[in-house]
């Protein structure tokens, strides 16, 4: 009897995860996002210069901070690489680039029972 209940809710969750329609969040191919960190100060030209080189094809968005001497990239690996994002960082050498490095934290931004979730339903995917 307890296994006929457990296969029944094994079927259940296979059919929703296949029949249920994807969210937009869903549909769209994962993108990165790195925070690279230069070793100067860019001036205005020079940060103007590196947003306009990183509009390219597989980069969504970027962002620079002058101050802190950082720059944001979303993009997506399978068109861009992170080498090349960071060659055009660069400027022809004008600066070195590095990827910066932030402390872990221990708070996750998913809620525990939702990515559990999220993850069996990804599971259950054949398509």
């Amino acid at each position: 009897m307890m296994v006929l209940g457990f296969s029944i809710a094994l079927i259940a969750v296979f059919l929703y995860a296949n029949l249920r329609s994807l969210s937009l969040t869903e549909l769209n191919k994962p993108i990165h996002l790195k925070i690279f960190s230069i070793n100067q100060i860019p001036d205005t030209l020079q940060a103007a210069s590196i947003k306009s080189t990183l509009k390219i094809q597989g980069v969504t968005a970027n962002s620079i901070n002058p101050k802190a001497q950082t720059v944001s990239v979303t993009y997506n690996p399978d068109m861009v690489s992170e080498t090349k994002i960071m060659e055009l960082i660069s400027l022809n050498g004008q600066f070195e680039v590095a990827e910066k490095r932030f402390a872990p934290t221990p708070v996750c931004p998913v809620p525990p029972l939702q990515a559990l979730k999220n993850h069996v339903l990804y599971a259950f995917r054949i398509f």
